[in-house]
């Protein structure tokens, strides 16, 4: 998560698309979902990502979600989430996200566990 914050701050989509799974680097064949133009648009729309807190993984989901309190300088507070393959790629990724195991994670955090 901290290499994405650099690159994500820096602009650098596509150092972002090296820390992707294959498959996961585009939508298409040629429209890249981490693109230095789309990680503008998210910049834009989310601001800079000033920190994050790893919450636990979310283990109600079939994949192992690593779940992450997040805190943007325009989105403010957010539930971040994202999916690594077995060689630590980026899979899914969701600035903003929720299930009742994140839920639960987040209960954990607010007391302390």
């Amino acid at each position: 998560m901290a290499k994405f914050q650099r690159f994500y701050n820096e602009g650098k989509g596509d150092s972002i698309i090296a820390l992707s799974r294959p498959f996961t680097q585009s939508l298409t064949k040629n429209h890249p979902m981490w693109s230095n133009e789309r990680t503008a648009e998210a910049l834009e729309q989310f601001g800079t990502l000033k920190s994050f807190v790893f919450l636990g993984i979310d283990k109600t989901d079939p994949q192992n979600v690593y779940v992450f309190q997040t805190f943007f300088s325009k989105a403010g507070p957010q539930t971040t989430s994202l999916i690594l393959d077995k060689n630590s790629k980026i899979g899914t990724f969701r600035f903003m996200t929720t299930s009742d195991g994140i839920e639960e994670l987040l209960k954990k955090r607010k007391m302390g566990r």
